[in-house]
C-alpha cells in the first residue's frame, strides 16, 4: 500500500480506499478525539454510510459522548457502531471498576482492545495454494 499510495494526497487516497476495491468492506475506527474530526470529515465527504467504529470504554466523559453524537450528526454519518466491554469480562476482571489504577494495560485490554477485536471481526483466512501446504507440512 505504501508504494501504491506514495505521494498521493490523503483525501484522494481515502476516496480510492472507500470507493475502490474495498468499498463495502472498510470502516473507520474513531476515538472522536479532536484530531478525529478531520478524518471523519473527509470520510463524510466521500461516503456518509461508511461504518464508524467507536469503543465506549464505559469510562468516557459525558462530554466525549456528547461530542461524538454532535459531530456524527453534523457530518451526517449514518452508521455509528458502538462497542462496549463484555460485561462478563468486566465482572470477572474489573468488578470494582478500578483496574485502571493498578493495571492500566489490563484495563485497556478489557475496555479497548477486546471490544475493538470484536468490532473488527475474525481475520480473513489467508488463502494457501496446494504448493504452500506441501512446503509447510500442513
Amino acid at each position: 500500500m505504501q508504494i501504491r499510495f506514495a505521494g498521493m494526497p490523503a483525501p484522494e487516497m481515502l476516496r480510492e480506499l472507500l470507493t475502490g476495491e474495498l468499498a463495502g468492506r472498510i470502516a473507520s475506527v474513531s476515538s472522536y478525539g479532536a484530531e478525529s474530526a478531520v478524518l471523519l470529515h473527509m470520510v463524510a465527504q466521500i461516503d456518509k454510510d461508511v461504518p464508524v467504529i467507536f469503543t465506549n470504554t464505559q469510562k468516557m466523559f459525558g462530554e466525549t459522548l456528547a461530542y461524538r453524537d454532535e459531530l456524527s450528526e453534523r457530518l451526517g454519518l449514518t452508521d455509528l457502531r458502538v462497542f462496549r466491554p463484555d460485561p462478563r469480562l468486566l465482572a470477572l476482571r474489573d468488578a470494582t471498576g478500578m483496574r485502571w489504577s493498578y493495571d492500566p494495560d489490563g484495563c485497556c485490554e478489557i475496555r479497548k482492545v477486546e471490544p475493538l477485536r470484536r468490532a473488527l471481526g475474525p481475520p480473513a483466512p489467508v488463502p494457501r495454494s496446494p504448493a504452500s501446504k506441501r512446503t509447510t507440512g500442513a
